[in-house]
C-alpha cells in the first residue's frame, strides 16, 4: 500500500478525526503529548486536533510560555495550519527537536517567526494536498479492483469534497505567510522522482516512511521560506540518517538527491 493509498483512506474516514490527515498516515505516529516545561510547551507525536485542542488550553493556563519544542513525524493537516498560525501570531520560538515532517514540515516550520533546528533536529518533507497529489489518488482509486464502482463513487466523491476544503484552506494558510503555494506544491512531484529514483536502482521502497530532507538552499530559494534556520546538510548527513529505524530519507545537496550517501537522482533541485 502506497502512501497516496493510505492518505486517500484517511481522507475518506469522513467520520473521524483523521479526515484530514492528508499528509501522513497518523497511524504510525505515537499518541500526541502536550506539555509545559518552564517557558516552553512541548508537544509530540502525531498532530491530531485534540493535540490542538489541548495546546490551546495550556497557552491560555500558562502565558509564561515563549517557545514551542516539537518532535512529530505530522498527522493532521488543518489541525497542523490552525497550530501553525496559533504560533506564529504569538511570535514563539519554535524548536524543532528530533524529526519534523510531514504536516510539521509544511506548516508548522515554515510559519515560525523565529525557527530553531536543534544538532539532532531534521525538517522532512514527502506527498502534499496539489493538483498533481489530486491526480494520482484518484487514479489510483479508479484502478482499485477491490471496489465495485457504487463504493469507488463514493469514494472519488468524498475524496474531491475534502481536497476541495483542505486545499483551499492550504493556499490560504501559504498567502498568509508570504509563501507562494505554487512553490511548494513541487514536494510532491520531488516524491515521485524520489520513488522512481530508488526503484530503477532495484532500492526496496517503503512509501509509507519515505520522506526527503531539503537543505536550507533548496528551502529558501525554491520553496520561498525566509529565515536561516534550515541546515545546509552533507553527504555524511545522508548516511547518517539512512541507520534511522523505520524510516527512508533521501537528502537534498547542492541541488541533487542523495540516499545513503549516494546521488540517486542528477536532476537539478536548485530552481
Amino acid at each position: 500500500m502506497t502512501i497516496l493509498t493510505m492518505i486517500a483512506i484517511a481522507l475518506l474516514a469522513t467520520e473521524t478525526p483523521r479526515e484530514a490527515a492528508v499528509v501522513s498516515d497518523p497511524g504510525r505516529h505515537p499518541p500526541p503529548r502536550v506539555a509545559v516545561e518552564g517557558d516552553a510547551l512541548v508537544l509530540g507525536g502525531s498532530i491530531t486536533k485534540e493535540m490542538l485542542r489541548e495546546t490551546r488550553v495550556q497557552l491560555e493556563a500558562h502565558g509564561e510560555v515563549r517557545k514551542v519544542r516539537i518532535s512529530s513525524g505530522g498527522g493532521d493537516a488543518e489541525a497542523a495550519m490552525d497550530m501553525a498560525l496559533l504560533f506564529r501570531e504569538a511570535r514563539y520560538e519554535v524548536i524543532v527537536e528530533g524529526l519534523c515532517a510531514s504536516s510539521c514540515a509544511l506548516y508548522i516550520a515554515p510559519a515560525a517567526t523565529s525557527l530553531t533546528i536543534a544538532p539532532s533536529g531534521r525538517v522532512a518533507f514527502h506527498a502534499m494536498p496539489s493538483p498533481l497529489f489530486r491526480y494520482i489518488v484518484t487514479e489510483q482509486l479508479k484502478r482499485d479492483s477491490s471496489l465495485d464502482e457504487v463504493e469507488r463513487a463514493k469514494r472519488l466523491e468524498a475524496l474531491d469534497v475534502t481536497l476541495d476544503r483542505i486545499m483551499t484552506k492550504q493556499e490560504a494558510f501559504y498567502r498568509s505567510i508570504n509563501i507562494d503555494p505554487r512553490n511548494v506544491f513541487r514536494t510532491t512531484q520531488i516524491q515521485v522522482d524520489l520513488v522512481t529514483a530508488l526503484k530503477s536502482r532495484g532500492i526496496a521502497v517503503n512509501n509509507a516512511t519515505l520522506s526527503f530532507v531539503p537543505d536550507r538552499d533548496f528551502v529558501n530559494r525554491c520553496l520561498g521560506y525566509s529565515g536561516t534556520a534550515w541546515k545546509q546538510y552533507t553527504v555524511q548527513d545522508s548516511i547518517n540518517f539512512a541507520a534511522l529505524p523505520g524510516t527512508q530519507i533521501a537528502f537534498i545537496i547542492d541541488g541533487k538527491i542523495y540516499y545513503e550517501g549516494k546521488v540517486i537522482s542528477t536532476k537539478s533541485y536548485g530552481c
